[in-house]
């Protein structure tokens, strides 16, 4: 296909203008992930193609989020796939459910368009706590672009962030090409892993997050089972990776949502 024809499936106008923001590397690059992103069908395949889509503008941290709103606008579901964001940043991030207040996110579920977060900061009184936390992550500079689909109840943010990502027409152009197909593989993937069979967890792993959910220590888990609290931790690893969950907390949801323990 070539990238006139993909710029019709976006609605991006392809014109002269556009032919001189984008090198032929560019156009080879948006053919090919533009491609790959309408075939992508599996979390890795995600993880690689946002790396690869933010290297073509200098970024260096990539997530994608799946959210399901009310029509007041409040999260009622979020989904998170996390190529590179610190992980001490997204587990502070969801605890302390800054989703609800952080300009970026609801910036995308009104407009759903490109935003650079320094304009969109700058547009909307900006909790400090949230602007803090992202100067102690090391996460200053950044975009963002979402998607919506009419015939889908939930809605896409894919953000990326780095020290050198160019604020450009030029990156609006690739992020409109190949966040489209992207949504849509993003929806297939996290309906898969949403629908994990009983047996994910193994009868020590439904164990520890029984103990979990009745908000049980570490240490009283190990003495209850007899295992050391490295024991625990380790399980602790392996049901989070499991669960795609953040944090224990978000695994307690995920269990009792899911009807994984009894």
């Amino acid at each position: 296909m070539r990238l006139g024809g993909v710029c019709d499936l976006v609605n991006i106008p392809f014109d002269s203008a556009l032919k001189r923001l984008l090198s032929k590397d560019d156009v080879c690059s948006l053919l090919y992930l533009t491609n790959a992103a309408v075939l992508c069908r599996d979390e890795g395949s995600l993880r690689k193609l946002l790396a690869e889509i933010g290297r073509l503008f200098g970024a260096d941290f990539c997530i994608c989020f799946l959210a399901e709103t009310h029509n007041s606008g409040i999260v009622a579901s979020l989904d998170i796939v996390n190529v590179s964001f610190p992980s001490r940043w997204l587990e502070h991030y969801i605890t302390k459910k800054f989703y609800h207040i952080d300009p970026v996110f609801i910036e995308n579920y009104k407009h759903f368009n490109v935003q650079y977060w320094y304009n969109t900061y700058r547009k909307y009184a900006s909790p400090p706590e949230l602007l803090e936390h992202l100067s102690d992550s090391g996460i200053k500079n950044g975009c963002s672009y979402g998607f919506k689909h009419h015939t889908e109840a939930k809605e896409s943010l894919f953000s990326f962030s780095g020290d050198s990502l160019e604020n450009h027409p030029r990156t609006e152009v690739i992020l409109r090409c190949v966040i489209p197909p992207l949504h849509r593989s993003l929806n297939h993937i996290v309906e898969s892993f949403n629908t994990p069979p009983k047996s994910i967890l193994t009868p020590r792993e439904k164990d520890i997050m029984k103990c979990i959910k009745d908000g049980k220590t570490d240490l009283e888990i190990s003495s209850i089972y007899n295992i050391s609290e490295y024991t625990v931790k380790f399980h602790l690893k392996h049901i989070l990776h499991k669960l795609r969950a953040s944090n224990r907390t978000h695994a307690v949801g995920i269990v009792m949502k899911k009807r994984l323990i009894d």
